[in-house]
């Protein structure tokens, strides 16, 4: 039942796209919120409109349209006045290059402020994008292409906030965890390539002291 209530509503979210843009650009965004609706489960569908699930993918894919930093945070809550679609949480958009141990570190980080997470979106793109960071397209996931970068675009639907500092603390705690994530990762993929020419090493000793007995 749930299954075909959120196969309907991706079904109309699809038509509706299709309705507000035109040609290539319709079926762009059609494959984008596909892959960005995936893995959800909608266990409000019957609360979601069509024109709220469009805003959202919009929004997203909009603020991830021009990257050429490491990560981009934004909180906000959207309203139909200004941003086309409404939300009962407040919104949480990220864009940043895939990793390890991202989406655990943002959850705890939420966590530890005492928000709940009411919805949680990471799809993971591979994305063309031109040496200012505009985007070119997202293309196939067994793509071999080296031009082309791994970018989680996580999406978090969080309590109702209406206190402009406590969202502007919140977006300086996750871009500081981006921080250190991307860090930890560095060194730890290094450990990992370190790791593993000392073992290469002994390995090629141990097979030497074996051939020459």
């Amino acid at each position: 039942m749930v299954n075909k209530k959120k196969n309907k509503l991706l079904t109309d979210l699809f038509s509706y796209i299709k309705k507000q843009l035109k040609g290539e650009q319709a079926d762009i965004l059609v494959k984008f919120a596909k892959q960005y609706y995936q893995s959800v489960v909608f266990n409000d569908s019957d609360k979601l409109t069509v024109v709220d699930l469009y805003g959202a993918i919009l929004s997203h894919w909009n603020f991830a349209f021009e990257f050429n930093t490491d990560y981009k945070v934004r909180i906000y809550n959207p309203s139909q006045e200004q941003h086309g679609w409404q939300s009962n949480h407040t919104i949480v958009e990220i864009v940043v290059k895939d990793m390890p141990f991202l989406l655990q570190s943002i959850s705890m980080e939420v966590n530890r402020h005492g928000f709940t997470n009411h919805l949680v979106l990471h799809p993971v793109y591979l994305a063309q994008r031109e040496l200012n960071g505009k985007l070119i397209g997202f293309v196939d996931q067994n793509s071999t292409d080296s031009e082309v970068t791994a970018e989680c675009l996580v999406h978090l639907e969080i309590d109702r906030q209406s206190d402009d500092a406590v969202m502007n603390l919140l977006q300086k705690c996750l871009s500081r965890i981006l921080v250190d994530v991307t860090a930890t990762t560095e060194d730890w993929q290094s450990c990992l390539e370190q790791m593993q020419r000392v073992i290469n090493e002994l390995t090629q000793a141990t097979d030497y002291k074996v051939h020459y007995s």
